[in-house]
């Protein structure tokens, strides 16, 4: 009977673990979470030029977005068993530069001071990605202005856009009043 119990325990730490609250892929597949594949839906999803999800929070959108990062920075590599690995439609080792921006950090008290933290943020997404020469792009022009300095790069390079948590701002707002 001991050694029945002793089977029962094995097999009970060998599951997977259920991933509650975690969205990076390296940590997905790194610590034994249990992962359903259906990645082999993303070689189709990134046919499109661009795509735009909106669902409801907590429905996966964050994992996808470090699925989709993973997949164009480094290639299939870390996708070893799953189904992309092999549906991957672009070339084996092919990476590209990918600007992650996340409104979930980007925080200001007012108009103007988001302006000021979602310009920092976005000049570290290109300066994260490797174009270092952002730092020195002038942060006092206009928001259109400011942004208006990136278009040499973007002629100049394929990239790839990941926003995630677009709306953090809006959620965060619609129980406050008006001040």
């Amino acid at each position: 009977m001991a050694n029945l119990i002793g089977k029962d325990e094995e097999a009970l730490n060998a599951l997977p673990n259920v991933p509650l609250g975690v969205s990076k892929w390296d940590v997905l597949r790194n610590r034994n979470y249990l992962i359903v594949d259906k990645t082999a839906k993303l070689a189709k999803l990134v046919e499109f030029n661009m795509v735009f999800f909106a669902r409801p929070r907590r429905m996966g959108k964050s994992t996808l977005c470090s699925m989709l990062y993973e997949l164009f920075a480094h290639g299939t590599d870390k996708f070893v068993g799953q189904k992309i690995y092999d549906l991957w439609p672009e070339e084996k080792g092919r990476t590209y530069p990918v600007i992650r921006l996340s409104f979930n950090s980007i925080q200001g008290k007012d108009a103007s001071d988001f302006e000021q933290a979602l310009k920092g943020a976005v000049a570290n997404a290109f300066s994260t990605a490797g174009f270092t020469e952002v730092k020195s792009f002038d942060q006092t022009k206009s928001l259109s202005g400011f942004l208006s300095q990136f278009n040499v790069i973007a002629d100049q390079h394929w990239l790839v856009f990941l926003i995630d948590e677009w709306d953090h701002q809006l959620s965060n707002s619609l129980d406050k009043e008006d001040d």
